[in-house]
């Protein structure tokens, strides 16, 4: 039978033993070739694993470490038996794994098979993941029955009756004794639930609520079945299992075919083809792109590529499209192809096809009355925040943040709306939500904002955050405060500023050394130096990681509380302009752009930056966040609105400057 790839994690019904465990450092994994060991009087030392209960069967079975339990085409000559009788809580304990450091990201991988008849398989419980402290588990998976899967968290009841087994997996309604492959992932801080069943992804979530559980610090193997049905006590064998924190771990390779399990790593890519448009047509306006494609153990996503650059999101699920805006391309020939993906990380790039653009376009893209859009440069995306289907746009991480119809520009009908309570350091809508883009190293950021009467922001000299830059040297889930470069658009106490920093790039056996003329291997934020004469920047450490930061501000109160050109409960546009410093034989030049316009006003211009060195030559903005942030709690209730964003690769005109009057704002229209 072909292996198979599953998710399942467990509520905890067991109260943790106050004792002390060995944690292992991963990754981890064990074969179980070690002593037999049936008593939980008996010592047990085998690979770090350590008994999880002191009990047995009503029918006096012991949990296992034994050659009976043995994978066959494993790796080791054991395994472990997990015994499940009849009734609720009736079973042999289980084993223990315990990390030497919680982990918010792990991938695990085992093989597990019933003993053949065994039928009841309502609300098994495979693994249990448990937090650093407390006795509720991050959460649990049953199966209620051949064919679904229950997660349970402790936010959470997600019932599948549709997904997780499979026809092909014990199809009589009872088990055959075969041994099936299971792989999991989770990711705590993303909400990030997949499970493949031999090799076949089966459950792709990235919406858990893991209900403000932030890490897994052990997990129990073997658990009881309620209510079972079984005629007696039966078995439940694992072997082979293996922890990674890195990424998709595979099957045992060189382990055969067949009901007994096997199969090495997919080496198979899968296919891939565009639907439609054909190639050679003319296109113009918004244009859906579509794909199919197929893989012999499932396909993980389908990436669309124009000339080359990733455009939009990877989609997840078929049917594989993207929704491209043509309106923003110059007239001409574009190149698109479809890049498919599968869970072993396998990829095969459809055949091209040439579109014929022809939108006459050339004009900037405005960006509501009096903007300056984008003209000079493409549009990468624009969002009018008319409706919540962000993930449809491309949008991810946090989709669920809020938009309301009580707050807009004119010719508008939504916003976006953040509402702070007292004391929170994230808006009541959660955290940040993100959108990638094609790579380029120049920005033009547009969006009109409006913060209530009584905006307070932070009352200190730092926060609130409000926009991000990532750039391509981060992953699309990277964390913001400490990356190889990250850019902030914000403002404070109401002054408009645009920040940088580079925490990972900082040499830390340098700090407060000047490195600017002596290496590129350095941070340009601060720690190593004053890189362009703007400061060095603030150099702090936090544990082992230093982390440092520059400013440009506007040098006045922009967002006043008094009622005029400048009064915060108006709204206002902003538009900031971003570039990288080029390189010239890999070394850092003086002329990275950052430019801040307030209602048309330049406000901060910057035309001689340091933002990047020799040490990331290829690095380009691709990713924009909008995450709201205030580190020490918000003092007040309070709320400020985003409405009409777009950005774009080019300055607002070919001289810098834009055509909307000086003190410009917007009164709303509802």
């Amino acid at each position: 039978m072909p292996k198979m790839k599953y998710l399942l994690i467990l509520l905890v019904f067991f109260v943790q033993p106050s004792v002390v465990f060995a944690g292992v450092n991963l990754p981890w994994s064990t074969t179980y070739n070690c002593a037999d060991w049936n008593k939980y009087s008996d010592p047990l030392s085998c690979d770090g694993l350590s008994k999880a209960g002191g009990w047995s069967s009503a029918s006096g079975q012991y949990e296992q470490i034994t050659s009976a339990a043995n994978n066959p085409d494993g790796d080791g000559g054991k395994g472990q038996r997990h015994w499940i009788g009849p009734g609720t809580n009736n079973n042999s304990g289980g084993l223990k794994v315990h990390f030497n450091s919680p982990q918010t990201n792990i991938w695990i991988r085992w093989y597990m098979r019933w003993q053949p008849g065994f039928g009841d398989f309502s609300t098994f419980k495979v693994l249990y993941l448990y937090p650093p402290s407390g006795t509720g588990a991050v959460f649990h998976v049953g199966t209620p029955g051949i064919g679904g899967i229950n997660l349970y968290s402790t936010r959470e009841h997600y019932n599948c009756s549709s997904c997780g087994w499979g026809s092909g997996f014990y199809s009589s309604g009872s088990s055959d004794g075969s041994w099936q492959l299971f792989e999991i992932h989770i990711d705590t801080s993303k909400g990030i639930f997949q499970a493949w069943l031999n090799e076949q992804l089966v459950v792709d979530r990235y919406d858990v609520d893991f209900g403000g559980i932030n890490s897994i610090s052990n997990f129990l193997i073997g658990s009881n079945t309620k209510n079972v049905s079984n005629s007696g006590t039966m078995y439940v064998d694992y072997d082979d299992m293996a922890i990674s924190k890195t990424g998709y771990i595979g099957p045992l390779s060189g382990s055969g075919s067949g009901s007994g399990g096997g199969g090495g790593q997919d080496y198979n890519a899968p296919t891939a083809s565009i639907i439609s448009p054909s190639s050679g047509q003319t296109v113009s306006g918004n244009v859906v792109l579509s794909a199919s494609a197929t893989d012999d153990i499932g396909v993980a996503g389908v990436q669309f590529k124009i000339d080359g650059n990733n455009y939009g999101s990877e989609d997840t699920s078929a049917p594989y499209s993207v929704n491209v805006d043509t309106s923003s391309f110059p007239d001409g020939t574009c190149n698109v192809t479809a890049v498919a993906r599968d869970a072993a990380g396998n990829q095969t790039t459809s055949a091209a096809i040439n579109l014929t653009v022809s939108n006459n376009s050339g004009s900037g893209g405005g960006g509501g009355s009096g903007g300056g859009g984008g003209a000079g440069g493409t549009v990468l995306f624009s969002e009018d925040f008319e409706d919540s289907n962000f993930s449809s746009r491309g949008w991810y991480d946090n989709t669920n943040v809020q938009i309301t119809s009580n707050e807009h520009i004119q010719g508008s009908s939504k916003s976006l709306e953040f509402f702070y309570n007292q004391g929170d350091t994230t808006p009541t809508s959660g955290g940040a939500i993100r959108k990638k883009f094609t790579e380029t190293d120049q920005v033009f950021l547009s969006y009109y904002v409006k913060y209530s009467s009584n905006w307070q922001g932070s009352n200190q000299s730092y926060h609130p955050h409000e926009f991000y830059f990532l750039t391509n040297q981060t992953d699309d889930w990277s964390g913001l405060a400490y990356t190889n470069f990250t850019a902030y658009v914000e403002q404070n106490e109401g002054e408009p500023l645009v920040a940088i920093q580079d925490g990972k790039n900082v040499d830390t056996s340098n700090i407060n050394v000047d490195l600017t003329s002596t290496t590129e291997n350095r941070a340009v934020a601060g720690c190593n130096g004053d890189s362009d004469g703007y400061g060095s920047g603030t150099c702090y450490a936090s544990g082992t990681k230093y982390h440092n930061g520059k400013q440009w501000r506007a040098g006045a109160n922009y967002f006043q509380d008094s009622s005029g050109a400048y009064y915060k409960n108006d709204w206002h546009l902003v538009e900031v302009l971003m570039k990288l410093n080029s390189l010239t034989n890999g070394k850092a030049n003086n002329d990275g752009v950052i430019k801040y316009w307030y209602d048309g006003e330049l406000v901060i211009d910057v035309s001689n930056a340091v933002l990047r060195t020799g040490q990331h030559p290829n690095m380009k903005f691709d990713k924009l966040v909008i995450g709201p942030y205030i580190g020490s709690g918000s003092p007040v209730d309070q709320t400020f609105w985003i409405d009409n964003l777009t950005l774009s690769t080019g300055a607002p005109s070919a001289d810098n400057t834009i055509s909307v009057p000086q003190g410009f704002n917007l009164v709303q229209q509802n």
